[in-house]
């Protein structure tokens, strides 16, 4: 098992300011590290949850929107976007096929 300690160190002078000695202090902060690294990870999938649709996994409206506001600060110039509203996924599903059908 892999330990994380913290370390300080000073130096011990005598009366004339002569260094005479080094203090050492170490103490385990392995559980520390540890409790912060779990709460990163767990931060890291709360917010994927939040930018994600729960069924797909894919980006939803939050992520979209803090895509194109970066964007909008870049250097790439202009840009575009198309945004499609499907109600009723099985009947454009269908017209689709159709229109497919028929090239």
């Amino acid at each position: 098992m892999v330990r994380t300690y913290l370390s300080l160190h000073g130096p011990i002078a005598d009366d004339a300011s002569t260094v005479i000695g080094v203090i050492s202090v170490s103490t385990n902060v392995t559980a520390e590290v540890s409790a912060e690294a779990t709460r990163h990870q767990a931060e890291d999938l709360r917010l994927f949850i939040a930018q994600h649709d729960p069924l797909t996994g894919l980006p939803g409206r939050s992520a979209l929107i803090e895509h194109l506001n970066a964007l909008a600060f870049t250097e790439q110039g202009p840009g575009s976007l198309l945004l499609v509203d499907i109600d009723d996924s099985s009947s454009s599903t269908k017209a689709w096929d159709c229109l497919r059908a028929t090239r």
